[in-house]
């Protein structure tokens, strides 16, 4: 009776234990096959995000300086409706990728359409223009409405050998020939020299006072207020050969660099984006103003990584060509 009673009490377990196993591995293709589905949704969701971040409005949340949501919430709310839509047409979509992952293997080894070609899409599908076109014509070149503007063009001296010898080999420190068009190769010299000044330190004038170092002082220093910044790139820009302007705004002063004409726009914004501050300005739009004649002014501010960065303020107060 009592081994009656253990063989009996030894089969229970056993068919617990089967049925357990069972549901297990139900429950590992369940989790296998979401985790899969997941995958996919991701790899759909990327660029139609890319497509569609362009056309979505700013949202700033007001914590801190201001933490910007609204590309969270674009990439989460197309993930989801693509999650929801591979669920329904899953197997589709399996064999849709596959047959996408060998057509863009053969493209690769062929030198054609293959993911290196596809990157690139990638990277041009962010590269767009926030255009702040407004009309901003010279001033006379004896004329300023910038406070203290005649101690600031004094400052500039470009002509300077130091100042000369500074900008000529930050206008060739970096960017190969092979990176741009020939017809580029000036502005990208400009571009050189935004980079090299990027390095720039922020600090103050002397409590009360406005002092403006002369550009041949700061090369040494590579330190000081907006007005020292704008001072030393106008003069590297001038000494090499371009047309820079400074803007002044309530409580800054930037410089401007004439780098084409809008008809130059669409190829200036792809050499900035695409190749010579990919990483910096990927995802970023480019800011300039245009005047009457139809010339390009990209913001050199040091505030930015990049040429053409987001302006710190455009109630502009005054305009004076160097």
């Amino acid at each position: 009776m009592k081994f009656s009673l253990f063989k009996k009490n030894t089969n229970t377990p056993d068919s617990f234990t089967n049925k357990s196993g069972s549901e297990f591995a139900k429950d590992s293709q369940r989790a296998f096959s979401s985790f899969v589905l997941t995958i996919v949704s991701a790899l759909i969701t990327l660029p139609l995000f890319i497509l569609v971040y362009r056309y979505v409005p700013d949202i700033i949340i007001p914590i801190g300086k201001g933490m910007r949501i609204d590309h969270v919430l674009t990439f989460a709310l197309i993930f989801i409706i693509i999650r929801l839509l591979v669920h329904f047409i899953q197997y589709f979509l399996y064999a849709a990728l596959v047959v996408m992952i060998v057509v863009m293997c053969v493209g690769q080894i062929a030198g054609r359409f293959g993911f290196t070609h596809m990157y690139y899409a990638y990277v041009d599908l962010v590269t767009y223009v926030g255009a702040h076109n407004v009309d901003l014509p010279f001033f006379d070149t004896t004329k300023t409405n910038i406070k203290n503007g005649a101690q600031i063009r004094a400052a500039i001296d470009y002509e300077n050998p130091v100042v000369r010898d500074f900008a000529v080999a930050a206008s060739t420190k970096y960017f190969s020939k092979a990176d741009y068009d020939y017809r580029f190769e000036k502005i990208v010299r400009y571009f050189s020299v935004f980079k090299v000044l990027s390095t720039w330190t922020y600090v103050d004038d002397p409590r009360g006072e406005d002092y403006y170092a002369k550009a041949s002082e700061s090369v040494k220093l590579m330190s000081g207020d907006c007005d020292d910044y704008a001072i030393l790139m106008a003069a590297c820009i001038k000494a090499t050969g371009g047309t820079v302007r400074l803007v002044r705004t309530a409580n800054h002063l930037y410089p401007e660099v004439r780098t084409g004409t809008m008809k130059d726009l669409p190829e200036l914004v792809g050499l900035i984006k695409r190749t010579l501050f990919l990483k910096e300005a990927l995802g970023e739009k480019i800011y300039y103003h245009s005047d009457k004649w139809d010339n390009v002014w990209m913001n050199f501010d040091y505030t930015n990584i990049f040429p053409g960065g987001k302006f710190m303020s455009t109630e502009i107060i005054g305009i004076m060509e160097i």
